[in-house]
């Protein structure tokens, strides 16, 4: 956080406090909303904060378009905990998550660069994640043939208390 100007200890205070509303709210925007539209929405406001950073100059709205991106970044990766294993079959979800934290953590190549990476990567998965089939309600798939049945077929049953 560093690298965004304005005060280091503040900044990173900062940064810690922006983590605790993406904390409380993603469980209520998840039980609400579908999975799906939340990781695209979150991942785009990301990416567009990652580019909106590069050209500015004055240090108060770098560290407001950081503390903006780290807020939608937490609570995509929120999401992307829950709907990425519930997308992968069993047999397979230890390796894709495996492979999909590699790939989400390769790039540290100088400020400008990563961000320009990581906004168009951002920009594209939110595309991309609404092509993903919705999970909420519905049963996790065990094998392989289950995960290739479009929607995983049946709903689950709502249980309430």
């Amino acid at each position: 956080m560093s690298d965004f100007g304005g005060n280091f200890y503040i900044t990173f205070l900062l940064s810690g406090i922006v983590e605790l509303p993406s904390q409380l709210l993603s469980p209520l925007m998840l039980r609400y909303m579908g999975r799906r539209k939340l990781y695209a929405l979150f991942t785009f406001i990301t990416g567009v904060s990652c580019f909106a950073i590069i050209p500015v100059q004055r240090e108060w709205i770098k560290v407001t378009l950081a503390l903006i991106g780290k807020f939608s970044v937490s609570t995509s990766f929120n999401v992307y905990s829950i709907h990425g294993p519930e997308l992968l079959p069993t047999v397979l979800r230890q390796r894709g998550m495996g492979f999909a934290s590699f790939v989400g953590r390769a790039a540290n190549y100088g400020l400008t660069l990563v961000m320009i990476l990581y906004g168009c990567l951002m920009c594209v998965g939110s595309v991309l994640g609404l092509l993903l089939p919705e999970t909420k309600g519905r049963e996790i798939p065990d094998t392989i043939e289950e995960a290739e049945r479009p929607c995983y077929s049946v709903k689950m049953k709502t249980i309430t208390n």
